[in-house]
């Protein structure tokens, strides 16, 4: 399972990671904050939780217990021990803490809002996607960010971007290990459509066939409007999408049928089709002239007294991030030619 749980994590996501990883020095930084930990007086984290939120088990909350318990079975889980935990929060969410103190356990915290609206099989969605996070280690590189940067708005442009969209990327990974958990796309839907609702079964029933039908044409609508660019998790049209396209894929049915992943590169082509919609680029002409403009007026100043500094190419890339996602790529692309920076310019 561990291989399976490898393989179908996004390779882009993965990818952006890595890269981000390098870009803040993230191993010495994890080593900092695991020397810091140790020497405050606080206590481990686990006693923490203990301290202010309700640790479930079997004698405790048995049902939420069995819930959790059945997921890791599902997913034949055997690294660090997770501890479960409820919160009297009433926003609908759940949340995952990957403790890199390696003697001790990670943390998923589920809101009592949330526990309020869904089923059993729409839990063991939301358990998996949060346990997804921790096989991917997605909060622990967030633990970086937030240390170096606790006023999110000042990261630089380019790696904020880069974030931003590797964040939306992981819930995509994620949510693949909680469809690994429920193993029917029916929860899986109806507990995202939940989530962003804040409605149970009994105020509004789900048609998960009806729901599928309208996701191209609000995908559409998507793709005309970026605001939804900006936002720390992909839109739930986009989400139910990509479990869709994975759900009824030959890599889920080689899962499904005999327990390993057969690698599919027409789920992977589609993925990447879908996911334009949350690349920043240029949304029009305008746009992408003032790019061009930027890009090739900024280098050729530059270049003027023919040396290139560090950081000017970073100043000038930070400036490109305003209208493309990746614009290191681009810049370089236009500058390999000799004459090739002229001609944009002209």
């Amino acid at each position: 399972m561990k291989e399976i749980l490898s393989k179908i994590r996004l390779g882009e996501e993965e990818m952006w990671l890595t890269y981000m990883q390098k870009a803040f020095n993230a191993e010495t930084i994890l080593k900092i904050l695991s020397i810091r930990e140790r020497r405050e007086d606080d206590g481990a984290l686990s006693a923490i939780m203990k301290g202010y939120y309700f640790p479930v088990s079997e004698k405790l909350a048995g049902g939420v217990n069995r819930v959790c318990a059945s997921v890791l079975r599902e997913l034949q889980y055997d690294d660090r021990e997770i501890e479960f935990y409820i919160s009297n929060d009433q926003d609908i969410n759940a949340i995952s803490i990957y403790n890199h103190e390696e003697d001790e356990p990670h943390i998923v915290v589920l809101n009592a809002g949330l526990l309020g609206i869904l089923d059993e099989e729409e839990i063991k969605f939301v358990v998996g996607h949060e346990v997804g996070h921790l096989i991917f280690e997605h909060s622990l590189f967030n633990k970086v960010i937030q240390f170096i940067y606790p006023q999110y708005d000042r990261l630089p442009p380019h790696l904020k971007g880069l974030y931003d969209l590797w964040s939306k990327l992981g819930e995509i990974s994620a949510d693949r290990v909680g469809l690994l958990a429920a193993k029917k796309i029916d929860p899986a839907i109806t507990a995202m459509f939940r989530l962003s609702s804040g409605l149970n079964k009994d105020i509004l029933s789900i048609d998960t066939k009806e729901f599928l039908g309208m996701v191209d044409g609000l995908l559409e609508q998507m793709s005309q409007e970026p605001s939804h660019v900006f936002h720390s998790h992909p839109a739930n049209p986009l989400r139910v999408k990509a479990i869709d396209l994975f759900y009824h894929s030959e890599a889920w049915k080689s899962i499904h049928d005999e327990g390993e992943y057969v690698e599919d590169k027409a789920l992977d082509k589609e993925i990447d089709s879908l996911l334009e919609i949350i690349r920043k680029k240029p949304m029009n002409p305008l746009q992408r002239a003032e790019l061009d403009f930027c890009a090739a007026a900024g280098f050729i100043l530059m270049a003027a007294d023919e040396e290139v500094r560090a950081e000017e190419y970073d100043h000038l890339i930070n400036i490109l991030s305003g209208y493309l996602y990746w614009p290191k790529g681009y810049l370089d692309g236009i500058v390999e030619e000799k004459d090739k920076v002229k001609k944009v310019l002209k």
